[in-house]
């Protein structure tokens, strides 16, 4: 399966800050949600700079102050936000550049920035420290970058906007399948989508096995039921959602880095690739196992019986 990523016509401006000392300040719009955005802009920012991830700090977001972004939505953190963030941090990189270079006598392009000092040619590194200091004095300075990103509009495209990146899943599963009672138990399930390139693996793992257990759920569990246009199943106690005990035997997540994102380092967004084919799958496995074809979700055991007898009442062909 695949679908569209990235939002639609959707901007997101970025500010990296770096202290006199080397702390690093990330100012971006995308909001933590438990989905680890902040962790992996923060590593966008270390990468360009040159330092350890641990000193670069997420700033907390007001929309008073903060930089512009249009939303936390569409799998756009690491593609649209990232940009930005890579950019401002390219930017912030540059100034400290050019500063270090107007003190060592030197063009920019020689020097390279290793742990919040410079270093010449592949030579000893300077820390920074001792070259702001006698300029700016004991207190110090704050370099700054600012990164805009949007993808161009397009008149070929759906609203005006074309689609940023793809995300893609893949899906396979193992069923057994009870003919007298039309239960459905996945033995097995492995799900793979691609990231682009994985800024954080653990957090893309995250986000690949939390999307397919979704597309699990909707597999076989959640549905809205009503009557006479009253939701009936409303309640947490009531809207039935996979526990622990039902996951399957076997679960296993593979995570691919094609390398070819948009993103920084050609990173795409990730989370929602592998929901999608989940349910192709155990319905298809149904149909192999037991050759009974559901179409409607969840592949509730009433419906995987009724399936089974029509089956077996239809003509052979």
């Amino acid at each position: 399966g695949f679908k569209d990523g990235g939002g639609v016509n959707k901007p997101a401006q970025a500010r990296v800050k770096v202290t006199a000392t080397g702390e690093v300040y990330v100012n971006a719009g995308s909001v933590e949600m438990g989905q680890g955005i902040s962790t992996a802009l923060c590593q966008v920012a270390a990468e360009v700079l040159g330092v350890p991830a641990e000193r670069v700090t997420y700033a907390a977001i007001d929309t008073d102050t903060t930089p512009w972004d249009q939303g936390t939505n569409a799998s756009s953190g690491m593609v649209v936000t990232g940009r930005a963030v890579q950019l401002a941090a390219e930017d912030a990189r540059d100034r400290v550049l050019a500063f270090a270079a107007s003190r060592l006598g030197c063009a920019p392009e020689a020097l390279e920035l290793v742990d919040w000092g410079v270093r010449k040619d592949g030579g000893e590194t300077v820390p920074l420290p001792s070259l702001v200091a006698p300029v700016f004095g004991g207190t110090g300075y704050e370099f700054t970058g600012e990164g805009f990103f949007k993808a161009p509009n397009s008149a070929e495209a759906p609203l005006e906007s074309p689609c940023v990146f793809w995300e893609i899943g893949w899906a396979g599963a193992e069923v057994e399948v009870d003919p007298d009672t039309g239960k459905v138990t996945v033995l097995k399930l492995v799900a793979s989508g691609d990231v682009g390139r994985a800024v954080n693996k653990l957090v893309c793992r995250g986000q690949d096995e939390g999307s397919a257990l979704m597309g699990y759920a909707q597999a076989l569990f959640e549905e809205m039921r009503y009557d006479n246009g009253v939701l009936v199943n409303g309640e947490a106690l009531e809207y039935r959602v996979p526990m622990a005990e039902d996951l399957p035997g076997q679960f296993v997540s593979i995570t691919q880095e094609q390398g070819h994102g948009p993103g920084p380092f050609g990173s795409k967004g990730a989370g929602e690739g592998p929901m999608v084919p989940i349910a192709a799958a155990v319905a298809n496995a149904v149909h192999d196992a037991v050759g009974a074809r559901v179409r409607t979700l969840p592949l509730t055991p009433e419906r995987v019986f009724h399936a089974l007898r029509e089956s077996a009442a239809a003509p052979a062909e």
